[in-house]
Protein backbone atom coordinates (compact mmCIF):
# COMPACT_ATOMS: atom_id res chain seq x y z
CA UNK A 1 0.00 0.00 0.00
CA UNK A 2 2.83 2.42 0.86
CA UNK A 3 4.43 1.95 -2.54
CA UNK A 4 1.08 2.48 -4.27
CA UNK A 5 0.53 5.76 -2.41
CA UNK A 6 4.08 6.88 -3.20
CA UNK A 7 3.44 6.15 -6.86
CA UNK A 8 0.17 8.08 -6.87
CA UNK A 9 1.87 11.00 -5.14
CA UNK A 10 4.69 11.20 -7.70
CA UNK A 11 2.30 10.76 -10.64
CA UNK A 12 0.07 13.53 -9.24
CA UNK A 13 2.95 15.98 -9.75
CA UNK A 14 2.90 15.49 -13.53
CA UNK A 15 -0.49 16.75 -14.82
CA UNK A 16 -0.47 20.52 -15.51
CA UNK A 17 -4.17 20.86 -14.62
CA UNK A 18 -5.88 22.56 -11.72
CA UNK A 19 -9.37 23.24 -10.36
CA UNK A 20 -10.88 26.00 -8.27
CA UNK A 21 -12.98 25.32 -5.19
CA UNK A 22 -14.03 28.78 -4.09
CA UNK A 23 -10.86 30.86 -4.07
CA UNK A 24 -8.59 27.86 -3.52
CA UNK A 25 -6.74 26.41 -6.50
CA UNK A 26 -6.43 22.63 -6.29
CA UNK A 27 -3.95 20.59 -8.30
CA UNK A 28 -3.92 16.79 -8.43
CA UNK A 29 -1.14 16.87 -5.86
CA UNK A 30 -3.16 19.03 -3.48
CA UNK A 31 -6.18 16.75 -3.89
CA UNK A 32 -4.00 13.73 -3.04
CA UNK A 33 -2.60 15.48 0.03
CA UNK A 34 -6.09 16.52 1.17
CA UNK A 35 -7.33 12.92 0.91
CA UNK A 36 -4.35 11.40 2.70
CA UNK A 37 -3.65 14.12 5.28
CA UNK A 38 -5.77 12.76 8.13
CA UNK A 39 -4.92 9.04 7.63
CA UNK A 40 -1.19 9.77 7.44
CA UNK A 41 -1.36 12.15 10.41
CA UNK A 42 -3.11 9.45 12.47
CA UNK A 43 -0.46 6.98 11.33
CA UNK A 44 2.22 9.36 12.60
CA UNK A 45 0.51 10.14 15.92
CA UNK A 46 -0.20 6.45 16.63
CA UNK A 47 3.51 5.75 16.06
CA UNK A 48 2.75 3.14 13.39
CA UNK A 49 5.42 4.96 11.36
CA UNK A 50 8.00 4.82 14.12
CA UNK A 51 8.40 6.73 17.33
CA UNK A 52 7.26 10.36 17.35
CA UNK A 53 10.33 12.58 17.11
CA UNK A 54 11.22 16.15 17.93
CA UNK A 55 11.16 17.20 14.28
CA UNK A 56 7.55 15.96 14.02
CA UNK A 57 6.51 18.05 17.00
CA UNK A 58 8.37 21.14 15.81
CA UNK A 59 6.80 20.92 12.35
CA UNK A 60 3.31 20.58 13.84
CA UNK A 61 3.97 23.63 16.00
CA UNK A 62 5.25 25.51 12.94
CA UNK A 63 2.06 24.64 11.02
CA UNK A 64 0.04 25.97 13.95
CA UNK A 65 2.12 29.15 13.86
CA UNK A 66 1.40 29.59 10.14
CA UNK A 67 -2.34 29.22 10.74
CA UNK A 68 -2.29 31.61 13.68
CA UNK A 69 -0.20 34.23 11.85
CA UNK A 70 -2.42 34.28 8.77
CA UNK A 71 -5.62 34.41 10.80
CA UNK A 72 -4.38 37.17 13.11
CA UNK A 73 -3.18 39.39 10.25
CA UNK A 74 -5.84 38.61 7.64
CA UNK A 75 -8.84 37.23 9.53
CA UNK A 76 -11.09 34.32 8.59
CA UNK A 77 -11.09 35.39 4.95
CA UNK A 78 -7.66 33.77 4.61
CA UNK A 79 -8.63 30.52 6.37
CA UNK A 80 -8.90 28.47 3.12
CA UNK A 81 -5.45 29.70 2.03
CA UNK A 82 -3.98 29.01 5.47
CA UNK A 83 -5.49 25.51 5.52
CA UNK A 84 -4.25 24.52 2.05
CA UNK A 85 -0.80 25.89 2.92
CA UNK A 86 -0.63 23.62 5.95
CA UNK A 87 -1.95 20.64 3.98
CA UNK A 88 0.60 21.18 1.21
CA UNK A 89 3.62 21.69 3.49
CA UNK A 90 2.90 19.23 6.28
CA UNK A 91 1.06 16.80 4.00
CA UNK A 92 4.15 16.47 1.82
CA UNK A 93 6.23 15.87 4.94
CA UNK A 94 3.79 13.18 6.08
CA UNK A 95 4.14 11.35 2.77
CA UNK A 96 7.89 10.99 3.24
CA UNK A 97 7.76 10.52 7.02
CA UNK A 98 5.14 7.75 7.11
CA UNK A 99 5.44 5.99 3.73
CA UNK A 100 9.24 5.72 3.41
CA UNK A 101 10.24 3.48 6.29
CA UNK A 102 12.71 1.00 4.76
CA UNK A 103 15.36 0.53 2.09
CA UNK A 104 12.72 -1.14 -0.09
CA UNK A 105 10.56 1.98 0.17
CA UNK A 106 13.46 4.20 -0.88
CA UNK A 107 14.24 1.97 -3.86
CA UNK A 108 10.56 1.94 -4.87
CA UNK A 109 10.43 5.73 -4.69
CA UNK A 110 13.34 6.23 -7.07
CA UNK A 111 12.29 3.45 -9.44
CA UNK A 112 8.88 5.08 -9.79
CA UNK A 113 10.64 8.38 -10.38
CA UNK A 114 12.66 6.80 -13.20
CA UNK A 115 9.48 5.47 -14.84
CA UNK A 116 7.98 8.96 -14.68
CA UNK A 117 11.10 10.47 -16.28
CA UNK A 118 10.94 7.85 -19.05
CA UNK A 119 7.29 8.74 -19.65
CA UNK A 120 8.09 12.46 -19.73
CA UNK A 121 11.15 12.13 -21.99
CA UNK A 122 9.42 12.40 -25.40
CA UNK A 123 7.32 15.34 -24.18
CA UNK A 124 10.44 17.03 -22.80
CA UNK A 125 12.38 16.54 -26.04
CA UNK A 126 9.56 18.02 -28.13
CA UNK A 127 9.22 21.02 -25.82
CA UNK A 128 12.99 21.57 -25.76
CA UNK A 129 13.17 21.79 -29.55
CA UNK A 130 9.81 23.29 -30.52
CA UNK A 131 8.41 24.97 -27.37
CA UNK A 132 5.23 22.90 -27.80
CA UNK A 133 4.07 21.56 -24.46
CA UNK A 134 1.98 18.57 -25.51
CA UNK A 135 1.02 17.76 -21.91
CA UNK A 136 -0.55 21.19 -21.61
CA UNK A 137 -2.23 20.92 -25.01
CA UNK A 138 -3.78 17.56 -24.12
CA UNK A 139 -4.83 18.66 -20.64
CA UNK A 140 -6.31 21.93 -21.89
CA UNK A 141 -9.03 20.01 -23.75
CA UNK A 142 -10.61 19.03 -20.44
CA UNK A 143 -9.25 21.20 -17.60
CA UNK A 144 -7.80 24.63 -16.86
CA UNK A 145 -4.07 24.36 -17.46
CA UNK A 146 -0.86 26.13 -16.51
CA UNK A 147 0.82 28.50 -18.96
CA UNK A 148 4.42 29.58 -19.36
CA UNK A 149 5.27 32.96 -17.91
CA UNK A 150 7.71 35.46 -19.45
CA UNK A 151 10.61 34.11 -17.38
CA UNK A 152 10.08 30.59 -18.70
CA UNK A 153 11.19 31.09 -22.26
CA UNK A 154 14.29 30.05 -24.18
CA UNK A 155 18.00 30.02 -23.50
CA UNK A 156 20.94 29.52 -25.95
CA UNK A 157 18.69 28.62 -28.85
CA UNK A 158 16.65 26.00 -26.99
CA UNK A 159 13.38 26.22 -25.09
CA UNK A 160 13.21 25.64 -21.36
CA UNK A 161 11.12 22.58 -20.52
CA UNK A 162 8.20 23.06 -18.18
CA UNK A 163 6.31 19.79 -18.81
CA UNK A 164 3.52 19.57 -16.23
CA UNK A 165 5.13 21.82 -13.63
CA UNK A 166 4.45 25.47 -12.80
CA UNK A 167 7.90 26.64 -13.93
CA UNK A 168 10.96 25.14 -15.69
CA UNK A 169 12.93 25.52 -12.44
CA UNK A 170 10.48 23.22 -10.65
CA UNK A 171 10.69 20.70 -13.49
CA UNK A 172 14.49 20.80 -13.26
CA UNK A 173 14.36 20.40 -9.49
CA UNK A 174 12.12 17.35 -9.84
CA UNK A 175 14.47 15.71 -12.36
CA UNK A 176 17.70 16.53 -10.53
CA UNK A 177 16.36 14.96 -7.33
CA UNK A 178 16.73 11.55 -8.97
CA UNK A 179 20.28 11.92 -10.34
CA UNK A 180 22.51 10.71 -7.49
CA UNK A 181 20.07 8.11 -6.09
CA UNK A 182 19.57 6.46 -9.50
CA UNK A 183 23.30 6.44 -10.31
CA UNK A 184 23.89 4.76 -6.94
CA UNK A 185 20.89 2.43 -7.26
CA UNK A 186 22.05 1.01 -10.60
CA UNK A 187 25.76 0.79 -9.74
CA UNK A 188 25.51 -3.00 -9.44
CA UNK A 189 24.44 -3.17 -13.08
CA UNK A 190 27.88 -1.88 -14.06
CA UNK A 191 29.47 1.54 -14.24
CA UNK A 192 28.44 2.06 -17.88
CA UNK A 193 24.76 1.40 -17.25
CA UNK A 194 24.84 3.48 -14.06
CA UNK A 195 26.35 6.46 -15.91
CA UNK A 196 23.90 5.93 -18.79
CA UNK A 197 21.03 6.34 -16.33
CA UNK A 198 22.75 9.39 -14.84
CA UNK A 199 23.22 10.91 -18.29
CA UNK A 200 19.54 10.38 -19.05
CA UNK A 201 18.56 12.24 -15.88
CA UNK A 202 20.97 15.09 -16.75
CA UNK A 203 19.38 15.32 -20.22
CA UNK A 204 15.93 15.44 -18.66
Amino acid sequence: MAHTLLGIFLVSLVPPSYFFVGDVRLSFTRIFLLLTFVPLLLRLLSERAGKLRGIDVFLMLFMGWILLTLLVHHGLSRLPYAAITVVELFGGYLVGRTLIRSLEDVIALFRIGLYILLFLSPFAAIELLTDRNLLQEISRKAFPTLFKEESSYGRIGMFRVMAGFEHPILYGLFCSTFFAPLVYLFRRNGIFFSLLIGGFVVFM
